[in-house]
């Protein structure tokens, strides 16, 4: 939202909490709200980071960008990929395409959606959005929708997802860089590949043990959660990295909300379809 309203908007969030006896949470604040989450009583705490793609500085030129260039040519040329994006509203028939990807990924995945702070598959949601997708023979094989704010300095991946059986080797690769290439030309300076969890953490003894204990679910975490698959997957654009906090009243109580956060993430949401 307009940067003039966060305050206004924040106490707001705090006074409705107050009144219903909930206590209020900010999860993956970016810098930029710190201020104004301090001065309203907030306890912050950094709970991974974002990797920021600088549009006007990508491009698939360079050493550098070799592996992405690789993933693209292998798509296109070998597999006959073919990238397109679909501006919102989107018709039942193309909906209807890309339910048997999210079908298939979720099958693979062996679990349910999840929800809260990640997308979802739900048609009247996906048709209001931006849609890209990569086709093979003319087969939707990969998806995902796409944020985007009216000024243009913003655009984001929400839910993605690909056809494990039916997608090529690199088909993920092609779709972001394909999608990177779109926004630099629509005129998006910035694009959020979203929070690696618990990236970034500081370890040396003066951090405080929330950091601390965090770092190590990292490092070693891989049984409930690949929080290195998934920081390594998106380290690959090259993207800036920038913190992102959790922020409740009262120090005492981050971790307990960052495991709130973590059980309302994991609960399949009512209103999936």
């Amino acid at each position: 939202g307009a940067r003039a309203c966060w305050r206004a908007t924040l106490e707001k969030f705090r006074d409705e909490a107050a009144a219903r006896a909930l206590r209020p949470v900010i999860y993956a604040a970016p810098v930029d709200l710190l201020p104004e989450l301090l001065d309203l009583g907030f306890q912050a705490q950094k709970v991974g980071e974002n990797a920021i793609i600088d549009l006007p500085g990508f491009s698939l030129e360079g050493s550098r960008r070799q592996p992405l260039r690789n993933a693209r040519n292998r798509v296109a040329e070998r597999e006959g990929g073919t990238f397109e994006t679909h501006a919102p509203p989107q018709r039942p028939h193309l909906i209807d395409e890309l339910q048997p990807v999210s079908d298939a990924w979720l099958a693979a995945h062996k679990g349910g959606e999840k929800g809260f702070s990640l997308g979802w598959f739900d048609r009247d949601y996906l048709a209001d959005q931006t849609i890209a997708l990569v086709r093979v023979k003319g087969r939707v094989v990969a998806f995902a929708n796409v944020w985007t704010t009216p000024d243009r300095g913003w655009a984001a991946i929400d839910l993605m997802r690909y056809d494990p059986e039916q997608a090529p080797p690199r088909t993920m690769d092609f779709l972001f860089a394909e999608l990177f290439l779109w926004a630099k030309q629509e005129g998006f300076r910035k694009f959020d590949l979203g929070m690696a969890p618990l990236s970034g953490l500081a370890d040396e003894k003066h951090a405080p043990a929330f950091a601390r204990l965090g770092r190590l679910v990292f490092e070693r975490g891989a049984a409930f959660y690949d929080f290195r698959g998934l920081r390594s997957f998106k380290e690959k654009f090259d993207p800036d990295w920038e913190p992102r906090y959790l922020a409740a009243p009262g120090a005492w109580s981050l971790p307990i909300v960052l495991a709130e956060a973590a059980l309302l993430t994991s609960r399949e949401p009512r209103t999936a379809s």
